[in-house]
């Protein structure tokens, strides 16, 4: 968002302000990169595993917060394409719609890109934001060797090129989590990915530069 000019700020001049926000999504993804490059530098499995799985969680929220920002944004400023009523409504609504759903009701009246989850940057964002529900709603199911609990999760071990070293006899064995939590360039491809859709999301949303 630019900075307000001078003439913007006519008639301002004391007057009381209804309230404020931080741009939080800012703060996401530049943490997203820094838990990046810690997993990468890390000494030890325990914390690269740390590490990533924060970068997990921040990636998913820099973007989802990128959209909430901009709805927020929409309820006050006057833009003779898009009433403001729209973003009204979006805000009060937007608790009980996905991100997909915010995305496609934005883009249909800014003329945006709508959803497609099979292309970039929606499919790689897709991949992450099922990564990080399975972290935060863990199940803790049994699984064996090279098996991941979906094909999207799955997927991104192979294009990592993840492959368990256990045995899987008596006790040595190992689990998905670990296997693709302790990869030190899983965090480098979560960033990469996550900053390519967040300096792209108003492009893609409201079909503007």
């Amino acid at each position: 968002m630019t900075e307000p000019t001078g003439n913007d700020l006519e008639g301002c001049e004391g007057m009381p302000i209804r309230g404020a926000t931080l741009l939080f999504s800012d703060e996401l993804i530049r943490g997203c990169e820094k838990f990046a490059t810690l997993a990468e530098d890390a000494k030890d499995d325990h914390s690269v595993l740390l590490f990533n799985t924060s970068c997990i969680l921040f990636a998913a929220g820099a973007i989802e917060a990128r959209v909430n920002e901009w709805i927020s944004i929409g309820t006050i400023i006057e833009d003779a394409e898009v009433p403001t009523a729209f973003w009204v409504e979006m805000q009060k609504s937007q608790k009980s719609l996905s991100i997909v759903q915010k995305w496609n009701l934005i883009a249909a009246i800014c003329g945006g890109k709508c959803w497609d989850g099979g292309i970039e940057p929606f499919q790689s964002f897709g991949t992450i934001a099922t990564l990080r529900n399975e972290l935060v709603h863990f199940k803790g199911q049994l699984f064996g060797k090279d098996e991941a609990p979906n094909l999207r999760i799955a997927d991104l071990m192979k294009q990592l090129g993840i492959r368990s070293d256990a045995t899987f006899v008596e006790d040595d064995v190992s689990s998905w989590v670990a296997d693709l939590l302790n990869h030190r360039k899983l965090g480098v491809w979560v960033q990469s990915k996550a900053r390519l859709f967040y300096d792209d999301v108003l492009t893609l949303l409201l079909n503007r530069p």
